[in-house]
């Protein structure tokens, strides 16, 4: 129930940003961009679903303490993410995002 409460909240966030958008006059009457930000949506939903299904699945059949799974999943998250980063810095112009 909370991932769906999680789905609400991020659609009604991107609605509320793309209303600001366009009342700023940003948007200029452009909505062919609206079905790649819900077809986005959907694949978040699905991924993250999906996801939560194989970490359950793999951490079911290893015999160590939650906390120290946590932290190997938190870990081996942030490793990812930082590697994300610096290939971002080593493959562009600029010095920072």
């Amino acid at each position: 129930k909370l991932q769906w409460a999680a789905t609400v909240l991020q659609m009604a966030g991107l609605v509320l940003v793309a209303e600001g958008a366009a009342s700023e006059g940003i948007l200029e009457g452009e909505t062919e961009w609206w079905g790649a930000v819900e077809f986005l949506l959907v694949l978040m939903a699905v991924l993250g679903a999906l996801a939560a299904v194989w970490n359950s699945k793999a951490l079911k059949g290893i015999d160590t303490p939650m906390p120290i799974l946590n932290m190997y999943l938190y870990s081996s998250g942030a490793c990812f993410n930082y590697m994300i980063f610096a290939l971002k810095l080593a493959y562009s112009d600029q010095d920072s995002f």
